[in-house]
């Protein structure tokens, strides 16, 4: 699957990993996961791993209808839920770059693009081991 998440409750954090050819149909379906999921909660910020994503789907509507229906499950916390794209080349620049034109504007999301995992470990204070042992197993 080219999606797949693990949240992380002590972080309250969502890791969010693409992978391949991202499809939006699954993309949609693996956030409703994520919302049913028991640790699911509406503040938990997203660090988006694109690093493995060779090319997405580019529906730019379909893009904004999942953003809609992302922004209805984020409206529900009490603070701005931080996305946090982690993009290391043109392909996966443009595919965070897709996703937060839908964002502009909207104060209950603050997102931001960074070229590794490295510098997003680092702007969630979290230890990359931490946060890999924490990861290894996804879905």
């Amino acid at each position: 699957m080219p999606v797949t998440f693990r949240i992380l409750p002590t972080h309250s954090l969502a890791y969010v990993r693409f992978s391949g050819q991202v499809d939006l149909r699954e993309t949609f379906a693996e956030f409703d996961n994520y919302t049913r999921h028991p640790d699911f909660r509406p503040h938990q910020s997203q660090l988006i791993d694109l690093t493995e994503v060779r090319d997405y789907e580019r529906d730019f509507s379909r893009i904004m209808e999942l953003q809609a229906h992302q922004t209805e499950a984020f409206l529900g916390g009490k603070t701005p839920v931080h996305l946090i794209f982690v993009a290391p080349d043109d392909v996966t620049q443009s595919m965070a770059m897709a996703a937060l034109r839908s964002w502009n504007n909207l104060h209950a999301v603050v997102p931001l693009v960074l070229p590794s995992l490295a510098q997003a470990c680092e702007v969630l204070a979290i230890d990359p081991s931490e946060l890999s042992a924490a990861t290894t197993v996804v879905g």
